[in-house]
């Protein structure tokens, strides 16, 4: 059991063990507090000892750690009223299913927290804390459960001498209870909205009438129905604004748009010039003639001739910066004509190619025995080469000289 394991976590798991058999109040987490280790690995190695021997150790009386935390407190004379308080605290929890299934140090954080506040002793929820190591979330949520239960509306005078019969439900039950009722009245709230956004003007005014003329005996003027109210004087006002919106609501609708996808599929023509069956006298004082168009350009172009030209100029501009971009893109290419000899094609790439700014030009065309005779280029590049340039200009492939950091020997 104990290979590779170390002897220190095994020897303190033992140890452990022993006192929770003694129903002592030494806790795990002081065993890892004197031996600066973490208190899940040696949490880990008392679990595997206590499977491997088949052990039953009792459960952990919360009571056993009251005594100890509240000599830690410091409540001075009051102590032991305060571990009373608390101890009847720890039983009640359990009377309410709170300390099944829960850390003794949380319950006992808790307990003295609350007998704390019986005895007028301010201390503060970080100070219990740090006396019992656990989180503050912990402290919260057994203080929330104790506050649910019976015994959480209880006055001081009624907790100390009167016990409670009844016990609490368990949290858990509890807690899945108030989920299980706010996701009920969620679900009708979305059904109610729905239910008044697919409500008519009209249907709501008769509904909210016919609660009318069930108060006709009520002398007030205004009635209230849920969350509205309405004047019964300005009755036939709410019916003008109801059938207002009622027949907006019938212009929007999906049935009326078949209309448009008629007038879609016909051959309309959008020319307003050639309908010939208007006779509305505003329709026809709409339609402008020739020379009303005619005149209404020219004013438009009159007022609008800066824009106009600063557009032109615009246009212009961004058309010659096209063609300059072209031109900077087109790049001749280099063509090689191939020679009849291996020799002249060697000259021929060397006039349209220069291999290595390392390479002195002038020798390798002594090399290849032509110093005289040009090599023979392509018409993209037969231009490059002046033909009353002095030979010490060019190389025997047509590549001139300068910069290339070579001298002629001689």
């Amino acid at each position: 059991i104990t290979r590779g394991r170390r002897a220190m976590y095994v020897s303190a798991a033992c140890l452990y063990i022993v006192c929770r058999q003694e129903k002592n109040s030494v806790m795990l987490i002081d065993f890892t507090d004197v031996l600066r280790v973490s208190v899940f690995k040696l949490g880990a190695t008392f679990a595997k000892l206590v499977n491997l021997l088949n052990l039953q150790l009792p459960i952990v009386d919360p009571s056993l750690y009251i005594a100890r935390f509240a000599g830690m407190l410091q409540f001075g004379d009051k102590t032991q009223q305060v571990i009373v308080d608390a101890s009847r605290l720890v039983q009640r929890m359990d009377r309410d299913w709170i300390r099944t299934g829960r850390r003794p140090a949380g319950i006992c954080g808790a307990c003295l927290l609350i007998a704390a506040r019986l005895h007028n002793f301010r201390r503060t929820q970080r100070e219990i804390m740090q006396v019992v190591k656990i989180a503050d979330t912990t402290l919260r949520r057994r203080l929330d459960e104790l506050r649910l239960t019976p015994s959480g509306n209880l006055s001081v005078s009624d907790f100390r001498g009167l016990w409670l019969e009844q016990s609490a439900d368990p949290p858990a039950f509890t807690n899945n209870r108030i989920k299980a009722r706010r996701a009920m009245l969620a679900q009708q709230e979305q059904q109610q909205q729905q239910s008044e956004s697919t409500e008519t003007p009209l249907q709501r005014l008769a509904r909210t009438g016919n609660h009318l003329q069930t108060q006709e005996g009520n002398p007030t003027n205004n009635t209230e129905t849920g969350d509205e109210q309405i004047n019964v004087v300005d009755f036939d006002g709410n019916v003008d604004r109801a059938f207002a919106e009622e027949f907006a609501s019938y212009l929007q609708a999906e049935s009326l748009k078949f209309i448009t996808s008629d007038m879609a599929n016909d051959d309309f023509n959008p020319d307003v010039s050639t309908w010939s069956d208007m006779d509305d006298d505003e329709v026809n004082n709409v339609i402008l003639n020739d020379e009303e168009v005619r005149t209404k350009t020219e004013m438009w172009d009159r007022e609008n001739k800066e824009f106009m030209e600063e557009l032109e100029r615009k246009r212009q501009a961004r058309e010659l910066d096209e063609g300059a971009r072209k031109r900077r893109k087109q790049t001749r290419k280099k063509v090689a004509l191939p020679g009849a000899t291996p020799l002249e094609s060697a000259q021929n790439m060397l006039a349209t190619r220069r291999l290595s700014k390392k390479i002195n030009y002038e020798v390798l065309g002594k090399l290849l025995g032509n110093q005289g005779s040009k090599p023979k280029v392509g018409p993209a590049h037969a231009g490059m080469i002046p033909s009353g340039a002095p030979s010490r200009m060019i190389s025997v492939a047509g590549t001139p000289m300068y910069g290339s950091g070579y001298t002629t020997p001689t």
